[in-house]
């Protein structure tokens, strides 16, 4: 493999609590991520776990691509440089607009480690190649904070010829199916009873509401107006003061009327719920305190911090190819067809027809140290002790 050894072109683009972003031109519109000096598994460990772990549980194409590829000392040493510069312009009145968001400063790569992770790129302004009409010039593009823990980007593409719309939305399906240690009563599911305890803590309604937008169970209940509930959420309406600047024809009701034939036809989160379920069974509380946590543990916990990232997208140059994809199946019924080459979902909707890809990334190990696992049992106690789960709020409609 192909070491980094030049940080002239990279640059900064996101960053977690464990890792740091960084695009160049020179990647293959891949992202590449960088592990933080903090007490963490190293990058060999994590890329081990997801090939041997993580990955055989999947369908193909549900993961996020990444390879594992060497990063020389100097071109740590150098981004830490930018990492600081990029702190120094920080706008300490006004932490929306600041360059490095403040509660990341102080902390900076990890010099000793040798290897970083390319990963695939799945936001709609750095196309991937498998999506078509990549070059096209951008006329609009926009990024809107949805939750605590989703986003949306609008993006067109236009020349004399054709136009492309790209919508892509980024976000954490969270725990998809109960928790083992939720009581038999239970009105709330994990996600939302867990909101329901930290907005208490807070005491702040406006804080509640918004991160109670979206119901996990909503996205796998296979009911209509359940799933196009999670849809609204996932694309509100305020996402729909970008449609003046879309001029194809496509609306955001079109685009949340594909996602939820998505939601509906494809078993991609039914997948990642199936692996939940089926990888925590009998929930942290009764797991004795004195044995290590196993790796189905772990892996549970690993999958229920994903981030999931959908990418739609309309091009009016590709419509007749796209029909006739359609018109090949003989089933004038059928609005769905997944291309199994390129692990696309080509959707007809109202006489148009888009392409939609799904990928999950951020499937790191997670540490099941004791600090952590008393941690994830003093949440569950809380949840459990407070009637977080099983109580009625008059604010939120129960997810059972």
């Amino acid at each position: 493999m192909t070491a980094i050894n030049n940080a002239t072109s990279l640059s900064y683009v996101a960053e977690g609590a464990a890792n740091v972003l960084f695009s160049s031109p020179s990647l293959d519109c891949r992202l590449l991520r960088l592990r933080k000096k903090i007490p963490q598994p190293c990058t060999k460990q994590v890329v081990e776990f997801l090939n041997q772990k993580i990955i055989p549980l999947f369908d193909s194409g549900m993961i996020a691509s990444c390879k594992i590829v060497p990063v020389s000392k100097s071109v740590l040493q150098s981004l830490n440089l930018q990492l600081s510069r990029l702190e120094a312009v920080t706008n300490a009145n006004d932490n929306s607009t600041h360059a490095r968001p403040l509660k990341r400063h102080g902390i900076f790569l990890n010099v000793d480690e040798p290897y970083g992770i390319l990963i695939e790129n799945m936001s709609v302004l750095h196309q991937n190649g498998t999506m078509p009409n990549s070059s096209l010039p951008i006329i609009y593009s926009s990024k809107i904070r949805l939750t605590a823990s989703s986003a949306a980007e609008i993006l067109i593409r236009k020349d004399d010829s054709q136009s492309v719309v790209t919508v892509g939305i980024e976000f954490k399906p969270k725990w998809l199916c109960q928790s083992s240690d939720a009581p038999d009563d239970w009105k709330y599911c994990r996600t939302c009873a867990l909101n329901r305890l930290r907005s208490g803590k807070t005491g702040n309604k406006e804080k509640k509401s918004n991160h109670n937008l979206i119901c996990p169970l909503d996205l796998v209940s296979n009911d209509k107006d359940r799933v196009a509930r999670a849809v609204q959420a996932l694309l509100p309406d305020d996402i729909i003061q970008a449609e003046h600047n879309l001029k194809t024809g496509i609306t955001i009701t079109h685009v949340r009327q594909v996602l939820t034939k998505f939601l509906l036809n494809c078993f991609f989160f039914k997948k990642l719920c199936q692996v939940q379920k089926q990888n925590d069974k009998n929930g942290i509380l009764n797991l004795n305190f004195n044995e290590p946590l196993d790796d189905q543990f772990l892996i549970a916990m690993t999958v229920r911090d994903c981030t999931a990232f959908v990418k739609i997208e309309f091009a009016t140059g590709r419509q007749q190819e796209l029909r006739s994809v359609f018109d090949e199946q003989q089933s004038s019924s059928l609005d769905v067809i997944t291309n199994v080459d390129t692990g696309e979902e080509y959707i007809a909707h109202d006489d148009k027809f888009f392409l939609l890809r799904c990928r999950l990334a951020d499937l790191d190990i997670k540490d099941g140290s004791g600090v952590k696992r008393t941690y994830w049992q003093n949440i569950e106690r809380q949840l459990n002790d407070g009637g977080f789960y099983s109580s009625i709020d008059p604010e939120l409609p129960p997810c059972r």
